[in-house]
């Protein structure tokens, strides 16, 4: 089942599926489309914490399910920092900054 699974990962864009799965988690982040280029690596790993997550969730190890919990909590709040850095060095912070700050974990 891990290789099948192995096998599917190869063919998925792992940036749009990352930037999507964490628009769906975090919808705070979605008043940053079209700046998502600038995390590119950490939606990738996002794609593959999250699928790892899934995989490890449907073979029944908690362990390895709680650890991923833990580290996507991590990307997704390294994702929204990254997000704001950037932007406030370029001086385009949106207004819809605070709340997502707030909500991030929500």
């Amino acid at each position: 089942m891990i290789e099948r699974s192995a096998k599917a990962m190869g063919s998925i864009d792992g940036y749009r599926h990352g930037w999507t799965s964490l628009k769906l988690r975090c919808p705070s982040l979605r008043v940053w489309e079209g700046q998502q280029d600038q995390v590119r690596e950490l939606c990738e790993i996002y794609s593959e914490v999250t699928m790892l997550h899934d995989l490890m969730s449907k073979a029944g190890d908690e362990e390895a399910v709680a650890k991923y919990a833990e580290l996507r909590l991590s990307l997704e709040e390294d994702v929204h920092h990254y997000l704001v850095f950037y932007n406030d060095m370029e001086g385009d912070v949106p207004l819809a900054t605070i709340g997502a700050w707030v909500s991030i974990n929500e």
